[in-house]
């Protein structure tokens, strides 16, 4: 094969200096990084057709599920291909397709320069249905970086704009997290009923309610800080005291107690809360005197973060007494029925109803007490 010379490339003798063989080098690397295929690749792509970004337009987005790491990115020579709305320039695309119903954050706070991102609904280039944008995120430090935070529906598709304020660029790290969508009871308007015992729980995808916490939960913590809760109830199930464990958590978990049950709770009805009863960066615990029948709220958080666990509630005391024991179907009423399973269970120990007097045998005593409540139950 003969090589043909090159008009725009002089080769001296070797070991000249700069017109020598060295100059061959330089002029070939210059020719290939400034707008040659490896210019891309020096800014952190894979190089387009035109030299920038491969995914520089929304129809070349690259896809990215919930599970992949976190994405080196560069828009260093991208063109703005987008709509107008949100300022978002010198953009690259990448089209997220969702797995599941997830809470979905999309990070761009590890970048080298004043990002702006955007993100649509749909896949169809150009996007017409904005869902989010950001500029300066006050979770990114530096906060000229941007995230946002949007919900995705199991099987759609959304097209993630990562570009830069005015016309900056630079290089960056796409970080997308999927979590699952807040609970039913995210807010205290939706707090479920809970019993004695083990209830296991999850506050990773919660929102942070208000109230914050009032000044004497500082005082006893060091800080205000309660975010990620969740809402439950409780009826006292004695006359004494309810402990209500939080140790069991693989977060750093806070929590606050209640009386009674409204939405939003006042200080004034605050009743315990506690941060790191179980150690530090751990779980809570939270002990209050309460009656028989009294009704509680409890809002299981974090200090600054989510997790899962298991509450214990224990109510140590006194038994409840029952109102209306002589309503033996519990019907809410002494009636036919009543009568009939007490002469069910007559002469016989029951260890209990019908054997109202505890004598130990259901007989005329038993009867003539719950005749002498007949009728509704109090």
């Amino acid at each position: 094969m003969i090589m043909k010379p090159r008009p725009d490339i002089r080769v001296g003798p070797v070991g000249a200096g700069l017109g020598g063989s060295l100059t061959v080098f330089v002029l070939i690397g210059v020719g290939l990084l400034v707008g040659g295929p490896l210019a891309s690749l020096a800014a952190g792509g894979s190089g387009g057709a035109d030299g920038g970004p491969p995914n520089d337009d929304c129809i070349n987005a690259i896809v990215v599920m919930e599970d992949d790491p976190p994405i080196a990115f560069s828009n260093v020579g991208a063109t703005t291909d987008g709509p107008p709305d949100c300022s978002t320039n010198r953009d690259i695309w990448y089209r997220y397709q969702a797995l599941n119903d997830k809470l979905v954050t999309v990070s761009l706070c590890d970048s080298s320069y004043d990002t702006h991102l955007s993100v649509y609904d749909g896949g169809v280039c150009p996007p017409s249905v904005l869902l989010e944008c950001n500029d300066n995120s006050p979770d990114c430090f530096p906060p000229t970086r941007s995230e946002l935070t949007f919900v995705s529906s199991a099987g759609g598709e959304y097209l993630i704009r990562v570009g830069g304020f005015g016309s900056q660029t630079g290089a960056g790290t796409l970080e997308i997290t999927a979590v699952a969508l807040p609970g039913i009871n995210d807010e205290c308007i939706q707090a479920i009923e809970i019993l004695d015992g083990e209830t296991p729980f999850n506050t990773t995808g919660s929102t942070d309610s208000s109230p914050g916490l009032p000044e004497a939960c500082a005082a006893e913590n060091g800080t205000l800080n309660f975010g990620f809760d969740i809402w439950f109830t409780y009826v006292a199930t004695c006359n004494g005291t309810l402990t209500v464990n939080q140790c069991d958590v693989d977060y750093d978990g806070r929590m606050a107690v209640y009386r009674n049950y409204n939405c939003p709770p006042s200080d004034d009805e605050l009743a315990g809360c506690n941060d790191d009863a179980c150690g530090a960066a751990s779980g809570a615990i939270v002990s209050v005197a309460v009656e028989c029948g009294e009704l509680l709220t409890i809002r299981v958080g974090g200090w600054d973060e989510a997790g899962s666990g298991v509450l214990l509630i224990t109510c140590d005391g006194g038994p409840c007494e029952d109102p209306c024991p002589w309503d033996l179907d519990e019907s809410g009423g002494v009636g036919i029925l009543d009568l009939l399973a007490l002469l069910a269970a007559w002469g016989s120990d029951p260890g209990g109803p019908p054997d109202f007097d505890g004598d130990g045998t259901v007989g005329i005593l038993d009867l003539l007490a719950l005749l002498a409540n007949w009728g509704p139950c109090p």
